[in-house]
């Protein structure tokens, strides 16, 4: 009897784990991704942007969408590379076209200002709204006051 409590206790274990690592597969993935992004922002505060830079690069490679809009920011501002701001757009509409609201609304903020891009009030709508309609309090408030 004993035996037998030992092996379905062993059982229940194994058939445990393994549901586990099913259901938390996908996960495994992000939870890198976001210790990852978490390292390089760290990085990024101390001023190291080379090293965060590199860390958001390998990021990006797998369409991170929050390595894409910090490497924006990294070129529209000039830190630890040479500003470019059509570098920058270049990121942000990654972020934008994957649907990210914040890439969105950067994005259209931009084109809004003439910022890296020509100054387009009808593109600076288009992407304000895709990122108002995902609630987006910032981009809402913004496309409000472009159609007062």
């Amino acid at each position: 009897m004993r035996i037998h409590s030992v092996l379905l206790i062993a059982l229940l274990l194994i058939s445990s784990r393994l549901c586990a690592n099913e259901f938390t597969e996908g996960r495994d993935k992000n939870s890198v991704e976001a210790v990852q992004s978490l390292e390089a922002y760290a990085k990024y505060k101390m001023g190291q942007y080379e090293e965060a830079r590199e860390i958001w690069m390998g990021l990006a490679d797998k369409n991170n969408t929050t390595a894409f809009i910090n490497l924006a920011n990294l070129y529209e501002h000039g830190q630890g590379v040479d500003r470019n701001l059509s570098t920058s757009i270049a990121w942000l509409e990654k972020a934008a076209v994957l649907g990210d609201s914040r890439g969105q609304f950067q994005l259209g903020m931009a084109y809004e200002k003439g910022l890296g891009v020509k100054k387009d009030l009808h593109e600076a709508a288009k992407w304000l709204e895709k990122a108002a309609e995902q609630n987006d309090g910032r981009a809402q408030f913004n496309l409000g006051v472009m159609f007062a």
